[in-house]
């Protein structure tokens, strides 16, 4: 049982990271959470969490929610593969491949994006300087070398533009009601005076509902024949 599951690969991936590799069944993946709990933060060596390898491999939307559930916040804060890429970086380059049913990849990213310290994931820089909203972007530039549909790629960039705007908005309004305001210096001049808060309430305050972004492209985004 936990000795088998202590066992790992080449490549450093452990029993649940192979699971997930292979698509396993949640119950196969909760048996193994079930055998060894520490399997959950163990990385490969890559620097890729359980996260990170379900998002890489197109996991089930059930699989994410149970690795989030299980230890999100440890699975998502400032946890980086050696690429600097986080699970929602994995995640959109999985739809932008096709490599997972589309409305089950919004499903993810859902699931990510409304996890607490999630929303920092959006705006993260990779190794190539690319956030999510980029890899998007790039990949509608290239399409031509892609097989999912234009229209999916339009909704997801859409999508992601809005969360990100709603992000920005949300994080200046936090910064104000905390103090950031403007005074008049003595000589006339308007500056920022900034009262210190923690960095880490302010994260934690802008978890914003992801009810309002949709799953399904609308009918000027659906290709047309």
């Amino acid at each position: 049982g936990k000795k088998l599951c202590k066992e790992c690969d080449g490549t450093g991936l452990f029993l649940l990271g192979i699971a997930l590799g292979f698509h396993a069944p949640i119950d196969v993946i909760q048996l193994i959470l079930q055998t060894d709990p520490e399997q959950i933060l163990q990385e490969d060596s890559y620097g890729a969490n359980p996260l990170h390898m379900a998002c890489l491999n197109g996991a089930s939307i059930e699989t994410v929610k149970l690795l989030i559930k299980s230890h999100g916040k440890k699975l998502m804060i400032n946890a980086f593969d050696n690429d600097n890429r986080t699970p929602l970086h994995q995640c959109v380059e999985c739809i932008c491949l096709n490599e997972i049913d589309y409305l089950e990849g919004c499903q993810v990213i859902h699931a990510l994006l409304a996890a607490e310290g999630g929303t920092d994931m959006l705006h993260h820089q990779d190794a190539h300087g690319d956030t999510p909203l980029g890899i998007v972007q790039a990949s509608l530039t290239h399409n031509g070398s892609m097989n999912v549909e234009s229209s999916h790629l339009k909704h997801l960039y859409s999508n992601l533009l809005k969360y990100s705007v709603e992000i920005y908005k949300s994080k200046k309004k936090i910064l104000e009601a905390a103090g950031y305001c403007q005074k008049r210096h003595s000589a006339g001049r308007t500056v920022s005076a900034p009262i210190l808060i923690n960095r880490k309430d302010i994260s934690s305050s802008y978890t914003i509902s992801t009810g309002s972004l949709s799953t399904e492209p609308s009918n000027e985004q659906r290709e047309v024949g």
